[in-house]
């Protein structure tokens, strides 16, 4: 047999002894009940089902980058029906003309798949251009683009700054509304007020 006959026979056996590993393990592991095995044991612990560190969620929407979420620490529950991320929290809706729209950053958020809402708790901060939204918590109802801060809430503009209670901002008609709203504008002349 020439050098090159050997060659060829050599790597289809070491091709078909790989192909046939892998199809054996594959094959074993989805049987394990027929074989008298039990399941397969998990890494993690009973109530969690995957945990990391220095992470960034890349969200798409329709095939392109839509948002990016950076936090120290995510954790997610073996059903996959809760995200916990904690160590600082920052996120961002992706660049419209080169810079982000939106930018939030808190301790800590939760994400409830079941409810398909976003939590943030703690010191959380939104800026959007010029405007800087502060607040201890925020909710986003993705379902129906919903946004509320229960509780108190200062927004700050370099024109002047509001203060109010429990922001509700619904994203899709782009209508906000804030109960006991206190505001503070400088005022040159009468023509400078924004009524």
């Amino acid at each position: 047999m020439s050098d090159k006959a050997q060659r060829i026979v050599l790597w289809t056996v070491a091709i078909l002894l790989v192909v046939g590993t892998s199809l054996a393990l594959r094959y074993a592991r989805g049987y394990r009940p027929l074989a008298g095995l039990g399941p397969a044991g998990s890494p993690f612990p009973g109530n969690v089902g995957i945990r990391l560190h220095g992470i960034r969620v890349v969200g798409r929407d329709d095939g392109k980058a839509a948002w990016t979420l950076k936090a120290g620490r995510v954790e997610t529950t073996r059903a996959r029906n809760r995200i916990d991320f904690s160590g600082g929290i920052v996120a961002a809706l992706l660049p419209v003309r080169g810079r982000p729209a939106a930018t939030l950053t808190a301790p800590s958020a939760t994400y409830d798949n079941l409810a398909r809402a976003l939590s943030l708790s703690g010191d959380v901060v939104c800026t959007l251009r010029d405007l800087r939204v502060t607040a201890s918590s925020l909710v986003w109802d993705a379902g129906s683009n919903v946004v509320r801060c229960p509780g108190a809430v200062r927004a700050t503009h370099p024109r002047g700054a509001v203060d109010g209670d429990g922001l509700t901002i619904n994203i899709r008609t782009r209508e906000y509304s804030v109960g006991n709203v206190r505001a503070r504008f400088p005022v040159n002349s009468i023509e400078d007020l924004p009524l």
